[in-house]
């Protein structure tokens, strides 16, 4: 990875670890990718690659209600 990206990554890790947004674990099968996307004013954000953990989970057959269906 280039040096100033992966400066940039560890800076936004630490923030999102700082306030609790995310934490580290120890089951390395269900961590998602990180990856680096270039905002239009030059910074980079992290984004997370979901879908290795979409495709490994199954799906539900019942779509969720309406807020509407659920009060009634």
């Amino acid at each position: 990875m280039h040096p100033k990206k992966a400066a940039a990554i560890k800076a936004e890790v630490e923030k999102l670890l700082h306030v609790g947004f995310i934490y580290p674990i120890p089951l390395t099968n269900w961590v998602s990718n990180i990856i680096p996307v270039m905002k239009n004013q030059g910074m980079i954000r992290v984004c997370i690659d979901y879908r290795d953990v979409n495709q490994d989970c199954s799906k539900e057959n019942y779509p969720t209600p309406f807020n509407d269906q659920i009060i009634d």
